[in-house]
């Protein structure tokens, strides 16, 4: 058999304690399946980035030409290749952060509890600026070389320079009476930053103005109970072609066209996390443990994977012809874009709260 190797960056989090559940309770996370594996996982590196169970929302990991950011609650960034894991740099910023990381066109940048935006150089991690919102970032700052943009748990969207963080706009949208505590960060689509909000709302701003193009409900609340009405669009939407797909938590993954914001399709869907898309699909992990992948042209569902029922799953990444997903277990399941099947599994830690793809290797 044809065994490939390929790399997988994983940020694996301890968390203290864990739930139990009767054998009839429908929540109980499914059991692991067998299978055959036809692809092989190898670890490559590994580092302890730090203390991340604060947070219900992870402090991801990103790349960016071929340097692997990661960051700690307790203030520390660090830098990494891709390759080797050597560490380029390390920095501690004595600031918690809360947001984080994001990194692009040779600048990384992070939010603190305490609503600082911290701008550091993707070369040695030395401090560009720091610029102060009136609130605690919860998502990564994100930029397009131009404008960085936030958003905030309050419904507010702020946009700062990228050269010296002075601040150009906000954009305020309206908070339901009861959202989750996940906060998507918005999406750079070049002069375009699309933001999802509590509220079910897609919108797509103008960066250098904060001008919205233009906005749209992914979900509208339904429901007798508040909690029930909850629709937040708590994970990045994902940009494919001249479309955008986005999903909310009570309700719809939806596609937009990308340039005036027009319902290409839509079907039912309950997920806090980002979505992904590859091979002509767009593919979600919901808040059961289902994983489906639909056709991005016309919504027409490609295949179901259900054998991860509230396994607490991270959002799916792309690799290759692949899908990875972590879950609360510590695992990472990898699976075919084209049926959804398992073709390989791997164990790394107590839990796997973010994934990012990397280069494999044959």
């Amino acid at each position: 058999m044809n065994l490939r190797k390929i790399a997988i960056a994983a940020l694996v989090v301890a968390l203290a304690g864990c739930e139990s559940f009767d054998d009839d309770d429908p929540r109980k996370p499914a059991e692991l399946v067998d299978f055959e594996a036809t692809i092989e996982i190898d670890k490559m590196w590994s580092h302890n980035i730090g203390d991340q169970q604060e947070y219900l929302s992870p402090l991801r990991i990103v790349e960016d030409a071929g340097v692997v950011y990661a960051a700690s609650i307790d203030g520390t960034v660090e830098a990494y290749n891709r390759n080797s894991g050597e560490v380029k740099w390390s920095i501690e910023l004595e600031a918690p952060i809360s947001g984080g990381v994001s990194a692009s066109r040779g600048m990384v940048l992070v939010g603190t509890t305490e609503g600082e935006v911290i701008a550091l150089s993707a070369v040695d991690g030395s401090e560009r600026w720091r610029a102060q919102l009136r609130t605690e970032i919860t998502a990564p700052p994100v930029s397009n070389g131009r404008q960085v943009v936030i958003n905030s748990p309050e419904g507010i969207v702020y946009a700062l320079s990228a050269t010296d963080g002075s601040e150009l706009w906000q954009y305020q949208d309206v908070l339901p009476a009861l959202t989750s505590q996940g906060i998507a960060a918005p999406v750079m689509e070049g002069p375009i930053a699309l933001v999802g909000f509590a509220s079910g709302k897609l919108s797509a701003l103008r960066a250098d103005a904060g001008l919205p193009v233009w906005e749209a409900l992914v979900a509208i609340p339904t429901g007798r109970s508040d909690i029930e009405k909850i629709v937040d669009v708590d994970g990045e939407p994902t940009v494919s072609g001249p479309s955008v797909f986005a999903a909310t938590i009570n309700g719809n993954i939806k596609a937009f066209d990308l340039r005036q914001g027009r319902v290409l399709w839509e079907a039912p869907a309950s997920t806090s996390n980002a979505l992904a898309s590859g091979f002509s699909n767009v593919y979600l992990s919901e808040l059961d443990g289902t994983v489906t992948a639909y056709r991005a042209d016309t919504g027409a569902q490609v295949w179901r994977n259900e054998q991860l029922s509230y396994r607490g799953l991270s959002a799916p990444v792309v690799w290759s012809s692949y899908l990875a997903i972590g879950d609360r277990d510590g695992y990472v399941h990898v699976l075919s874009q084209v049926d959804g099947s398992f073709v390989a599994r791997y164990k790394i830690g107590d839990t796997v709260r973010s994934l990012m793809a990397s280069r494999g290797k044959s």
